[in-house]
């Protein structure tokens, strides 16, 4: 995957504005070359992995940021590296998932979930949805079994497992507050967090681009066109 281009990124700010987050994450990677379909197909932990290669690559390789402890309430600042949250994604293959409770032997094929899944359940209550397209098929002591009536435990195992095949796409940050010792983890969203960076960055490109334009005349590809160093030695000749 290659790195987009100013005016490629820009146009997935543009899209992404009126879309969910899971059409934004498809975006924002599909400014790098690679087909919306296809990106939909992948494995939510291979979307989040080359999420933080975007990131990194558009960004650096730091992450920073702000959250709150939720016992005290104290502000605790986050700083780590891109390759902290990286770790296994998901094949494109099944996986055999086998739960024995007391009322037989069940035995389920999983696949991991896509972007596509969540993109199809939206209006859906999403764990049972999401489960119900993760699970390719289920047998109980040999025959096939409804997926409807599976006990309550076998569901519960099921989604344990689903979300041990794909660790990469539940990353969760280990977090210790100075100010009261409360510890705790919380989920790291990249897709959300990049959306956040893109909007911040593609709102100070417009105000690049508005300033140029007005000083020189300039159309908004050619502007876009120059590297970040050159523009900001123009605007610096537009401020003196």
């Amino acid at each position: 995957m290659h790195t987009s281009g100013d005016a490629a990124l820009l146009a997935a700010w543009e899209a992404g504005r009126s879309q969910s987050p899971p059409a934004r994450a498809l975006s924002l990677l599909a400014s790098t070359g690679v087909e919306t379909a296809t990106l939909a197909n992948w494995p939510l932990g291979r979307r989040d992995s080359a999420l933080l290669d975007l990131r990194a690559a558009r960004f650096g390789p730091r992450i920073t940021g702000l959250t709150h402890c939720p016992a005290c309430g104290d502000r605790l600042e986050l700083d780590f590296a891109v390759d902290d949250v990286r770790t296994a994604c998901a094949g494109d293959g099944e996986e055999e998932c086998i739960v024995e409770t007391d009322e037989g032997c069940f035995r389920l094929a999983l696949r991991p979930l896509r972007t596509a899944d969540l993109l199809a359940v939206a209006a859906q209550p999403q764990e049972a949805a999401l489960l119900a397209r993760a699970v390719v098929r289920v047998d109980s002591d040999g025959e096939p079994h409804a997926l409807a009536t599976l006990p309550p435990a076998v569901v519960a195992a099921a989604a344990s497992r689903l979300a041990a095949l794909d660790p990469q796409a539940d990353v969760r940050l280990a977090l210790h507050c100075a100010a009261c010792a409360h510890e705790w983890t919380a989920p790291f969203d990249v897709g959300a967090f990049l959306w956040e960076e893109v909007d911040a960055w593609a709102r100070r490109l417009l105000v690049e681009v508005h300033l140029l334009a007005s000083a020189y005349g300039w159309r908004e590809p050619d502007i876009l066109a120059l590297s970040a160093a050159r523009r900001r030695a123009y605007l610096e000749l537009v401020m003196a």
